[in-house]
């Protein structure tokens, strides 16, 4: 409230309002991105549940597998289930990448639609009002950009381990 009250008096309240109405997107985009991490977290889980699980019934029935000739099957059978399982790993990393690059663009995002508002409506743009600016939308940037994607995915990751 108090950097949406400098961030008015520096520029307009209008340029302000157009800046701040990507938060809720934002945080949407998270809430997303939130269910997407607790639903890859599953997946990976059951996944190296089952690939264990075959190891565990692989080393116990050892005598059985060589008697029967079933280490390839057998073997086969694992080496799918690791596959599976990295996949799902790697979708997983390719969701934190989403979320880790909404931070990196979240200030610039956020400063072309302030500025490119304030353009639009015919306010001035100089230096005077635009790096104070960006100077507290970097600080927002930490808090909001760092913090609540972070937020996100360990309360998705807690509520799948619970």
């Amino acid at each position: 409230i108090i950097l949406f009250g400098l961030c008015s008096w520096i520029i307009h309240p209008i340029p302000t309002l157009c800046g701040y109405a990507l938060y809720p997107i934002f945080i949407l985009i998270q809430m997303y991105f939130g269910r997407k991490f607790r639903q890859c977290r599953e997946i990976t889980a059951v996944c190296s549940d089952k690939r264990i699980q075959s190891y565990c019934e692989f080393i116990y029935g050892c005598h059985a597998v060589k008697m029967y000739n079933w280490e390839e099957p057998m073997e086969n059978r694992i080496v799918q289930m690791r596959k599976n399982e990295l996949e799902s790993i790697r979708h997983t990393s390719r969701f934190r990448a989403f979320n880790g690059t909404q931070y990196f663009i979240s200030a610039q995002l956020l400063s072309l639609a302030t500025f490119g508002s304030a353009w639009l409506l015919g306010y001035p743009l100089t230096i005077a009002n635009t790096f104070p600016l960006i100077t507290a939308f970097a600080f927002m940037r930490e808090n909001k950009a760092n913090c609540v994607p972070l937020a996100f995915a360990k309360f998705s990751e807690a509520k799948f381990a619970s």
